[in-house]
């Protein structure tokens, strides 16, 4: 089971109806993208955060290398837009190709404000990944009247990265007990990819052929899970937002 899932059947969070979640991350994060301002990003980032530890099981180290993911790949995008041709004064500037190039005061926060912002969002998608699990996304997609192919593929797509991360499990295993000492580590790579490319072909005609036995017409068909719906966890939704809301409007003043 993927790391991320197993702490959301875990969550204190489960037993709650998947679609207010999926509502207040949606809004909290439109009203992060909405008002664009530094604090509100902030004020989101911080709060999804607080959220993320109390209602799951995953612990500040392990949630804060979940951060680090997007943040190494958001480092290498702000390079390239923190790092502009400088007309005026500038942190730092180097002269290339006879223009003066660097980081000035307006583009370093213009930088730090897009890293912000996108932070807090991904802290409001992982708010949702770690309380609810994919089964109870579907489940809600499909309630609120998202075409059927769409989330047939989601649950598809779901299954066969367990499928994946299976047999690779299993090709590696047996790779290290029959070439421990071997050195060459591309080439181990190369045969392991090889290997697991024919099979989950293999393995994915053979789910296809199960499901079609058993009377697969292109919907999965599912029992109904009942959901509650605590007046505290409502509350503190609604609070979290009109106080992002509040941030917003103060920092537009």
């Amino acid at each position: 089971m993927i790391v991320i899932d197993e702490i959301a059947y875990k969550s204190k969070l489960k037993p709650v109806s998947p679609k207010v979640k999926i509502g207040f991350s949606l809004l909290s994060m439109i009203i992060c993208i909405g008002f664009s301002e530094l604090y509100v990003s902030l004020a989101t980032l911080a709060v999804f955060s607080v959220l993320c530890l109390n209602y799951s099981t995953i612990g500040a180290k392990g949630y804060g290398k979940l951060l680090l993911v997007p943040t190494a790949f958001l480092f290498l995008g702000v390079i390239t837009i923190i790092f502009t041709k400088q007309t005026g004064s500038s942190i730092v500037a180097v002269e290339l190709f006879g223009a003066r190039y660097g980081i000035s005061m307006e583009s370093l926060i213009f930088g730090l404000e897009l890293v912000l912002k996108a932070l807090a969002t991904v802290s409001c998608m992982y708010f949702l990944s770690l309380t609810t699990t994919m089964t109870d996304i579907l489940s809600a997609l499909s309630d609120l009247k998202v075409p059927l192919m769409i989330v047939t593929l989601m649950e598809l797509m779901y299954r066969y990265i367990f499928l994946i991360f299976e047999q690779y499990d299993k090709i590696k295993i047996a790779q290290l007990s029959r070439m421990a000492g071997q050195k060459n580590r591309f080439k181990q790579s190369g045969q392991i990819f090889g290997v697991l490319l024919l099979r989950v072909l293999q393995k994915s005609d053979r789910i296809y052929e199960a499901l079609a036995s058993r009377g697969y017409a292109g919907e999965f068909k599912t029992l109904k899970t009942h959901y509650v719906l605590p007046p505290k966890f409502c509350i503190c939704a609604v609070l979290v937002d009109v106080f992002l809301i509040l941030i917003g409007i103060w920092s537009k003043l």
